[in-house]
């Protein structure tokens, strides 16, 4: 991901935290700098072609597909915090 689409995607995860009414910092990281953050991280939400490359962190991960899909960020965010 590049930093307009990581950008594009931090626009949209506010968009869900606030949705979901959640205090959250959503940080932009390269994937090496990612990995470093994970270790504090409550929740990763990165691109699918990226996943495999985060490498073995505790914090959930969500696989984006679309990142203008705020319905489907909201779900997957939602399910992987388990907030259903």
């Amino acid at each position: 991901m590049g930093i307009g689409t990581s950008m594009l995607l931090k626009m949209q995860l506010d968009k869900v935290f606030k949705v979901l009414d959640l205090d959250a910092v959503v940080e932009l990281a390269d994937i090496s700098t990612a990995r470093g953050l994970a270790v504090n991280a409550d929740l990763i939400v990165t691109s699918n072609e990226l996943v495999d490359r985060i490498g073995d962190v505790t914090a959930p991960i969500v696989a984006v597909t679309n990142f203008m899909d705020l319905e489907g960020l909201t779900e997957g965010v939602r399910s992987a915090l388990k907030l259903n």
